[in-house]
């Protein structure tokens, strides 16, 4: 087993642009090395001591393990720039790494950087030094100058590697590991596990929190499988009956969505604050009417004219929340889809508009806002 195998010994097919696959097949699993697992303290003996003495030898381990993994912290990090660097992209899940990564404020502890959006037989490249590509940390890649190509970061770590080259990859810059590719696993993973070097205004910020944990996962469930993965469905269908398959159900949860939406007056999906809903819903609405519309023929209604709850709450999150609106490069995202991926769009034309790629808070299409008058009335 390479060490860029998961404990059953499969290997990762994630999300992609390019051919997505199902979000739960893990590569490398999500569980942080800040953390490691103590063996247990605890010898069988046909003659227990009493309670109190298990409690107090209990207590003793803890204290001596965890000042141990306090020493090993301090000694292989804390004093290096930076432990881990991730590989980001166009596609909407590596969009949630940003968004979180900025939410937690993590961009001086994690940095990054994005591949091109080109995205041919190769896979993901990154930009050439002489390349002026739109977006931040568009670059060679800092870690690895003499590497063209993500591939070849996976092939140096593990030269037998046989899955797929897939951002996001979180990369671990002392040990020269993968860490994790699965982007739900990484940005549950920058919730807590640098919350020790954080200030307390990040540390608050809970996007999992517990009271709302079982209604997020719920959500996240028919989210992912109709609407995130919904339009690659109807994108990469190869027939008529596979291409209404998928794109029926998603116009279905886009309905459910804006019903959700519509019957709550707070800004966000469940509420007050920003959550994992909102984040792994936004990177798909966002790119919508930009792309999706036009490129994968989800046709039926676009946001702007057709959701009027969504298209809210789309720009409220776009314009007034930065980790959302800084973290959305509109002719990144645009060039990736229509000139990477030749089966559907074979001479690698990019529609203009539509224009703007998102409207100002105060300004709504003239359909949206008739549909909203009548809706008032």
């Amino acid at each position: 087993m390479t060490q860029l195998q998961s404990e059953t010994g499969r290997l990762h097919q994630p999300v992609d642009p390019g051919n997505p696959g199902p979000e739960s097949d893990v590569q490398v699993r999500g569980s942080c090395y800040f953390r490691p697992c103590y063996p247990s303290t605890r010898r069988e003996s046909s003659f227990p001591p009493p309670l109190t003495t298990f409690v107090l030898l209990d207590l003793v381990f803890l204290l001596f393990y965890e000042y141990t993994a306090l020493r090993y912290l301090l000694q292989n990090y804390l004093f290096e720039s930076a432990i881990v660097h991730l590989e980001t992209g166009p596609d909407h899940v590596s969009h949630r790494t940003l968004i979180v990564r900025k939410l937690k404020g993590l961009e001086d502890i994690i940095p990054y950087t994005a591949v091109h959006w080109e995205m041919l037989e190769k896979g993901w490249r990154f930009a050439k030094s002489d390349e002026k590509i739109p977006g931040d940390n568009v670059t060679p890649d800092p870690i690895h100058p003499d590497i063209t190509h993500l591939r070849d970061i996976y092939f140096d770590v593990s030269p037998d590697y046989g899955g797929r080259f897939t951002v996001p990859t979180l990369y671990d810059i002392k040990q020269n590991k993968i860490v994790n590719n699965e982007s739900s696993e990484i940005i549950r993973m920058f919730y807590t596990e640098f919350d020790d070097i954080i200030t307390e205004e990040y540390k608050k910020i809970d996007l999992f929190p517990k009271d709302l944990q079982s209604e997020i996962e719920a959500t996240n469930d028919w989210t992912y499988n109709d609407i995130n993965n919904g339009v690659y469905k109807s994108g990469f269908a190869t027939t008529q009956s596979a291409y209404e398959t998928a794109v029926h159900p998603f116009f279905n949860s886009l309905d459910r969505v804006e019903e959700h939406l519509s019957k709550n007056a707070s800004p966000y999906y469940f509420g007050e604050h920003i959550t994992e809903a909102d984040v792994r819903l936004y990177t798909t609405i966002v790119r919508f009417d930009p792309v999706y519309v036009q490129h994968f023929k989800c046709n039926v209604r676009d946001i702007r004219s057709g959701y009027p709850a969504t298209h809210k709450w789309l720009r409220n999150l776009y314009w007034n929340a930065p980790a959302f609106g800084e973290t959305t490069q509109f002719e990144h995202i645009k060039k990736h889809y229509t000139k990477s991926h030749k089966q559907i769009n074979p001479y690698h034309i990019t529609p203009v508009g539509p224009v703007p790629d998102i409207l100002p808070l105060d300004q709504v299409v003239p359909a949206a806002a008739a549909a909203i008058r009548s809706t008032n009335q």
